[in-house]
């Protein structure tokens, strides 16, 4: 994996986080390349709209049309299977919420190189949603952003520890679903797939 910055010799700091994740992760989590870009894009039209969100992962079966060119670059390399690029409103962060960004966007790599089956987290989140979190937009609650964010979760408290973990989760909300009470989804959702396959 190599882990690369835009411009060059950036944010030293983050690049040890990332580092820090793709070893507490499996191999197959980890892509080819990660890139830190400090570049700001919100005003930006000439780029696809994931350059104005937190960070994405991309694989060749996706396009690289209307691409920065220093990661159009990147993705023609026949060394670049896949990517994950993150944005400077994620490396402005803090460390908590950032690994929490990696992690997430690394468990979408895992999905795309295994054969993952969702079928049962797809029922218990439908079950928990339905018993008690009805109040919570279902729009967002895709079961391939839900794996990805039980792996983060995993993750950060894996790295961070459980009481760092907590109060992060009790102080801020999720920028991916800006709802309180959706941290409590989560951990409940995560205590229901216990004793099925480990969510990392």
């Amino acid at each position: 994996m190599q882990i690369l910055t835009h411009p060059r010799d950036a944010c030293e700091d983050k690049k040890i986080l990332v580092q820090q994740v793709s070893d507490y992760l499996e191999p197959e989590y980890s892509p080819s390349h990660v890139v830190l870009d400090h570049n700001d894009y919100s005003k930006d039209n000439s780029v696809l709209e994931d350059f104005k969100h937190l960070a994405f992962q991309w694989d060749r079966r996706k396009s690289r049309a209307r691409v920065p060119a220093h990661v159009l670059d990147l993705m023609n390399d026949h060394l670049c299977f896949n990517l994950v690029w993150l944005s400077r409103k994620a490396l402005e962060e803090e460390e908590i919420l950032f690994v929490w960004i990696v992690a997430h966007e690394f468990r979408h790599v895992y999905q795309t190189t295994k054969s993952i089956s969702f079928d049962d987290l797809w029922k218990k989140s439908r079950q928990l949603w339905h018993a008690e979190f009805r109040n919570l937009p279902s729009s967002p609650l895709g079961v391939a952003e839900l794996d990805a964010d039980l792996s983060a979760m995993q993750t950060a408290r894996s790295i961070f520890g459980v009481e760092l973990l907590t109060e992060f989760l009790q102080r801020r909300p999720l920028p991916r679903y800006p709802y309180q009470e959706y941290t409590l989804f989560l951990q409940r959702l995560e205590v229901a797939c216990r004793g099925n396959e480990k969510q990392r």
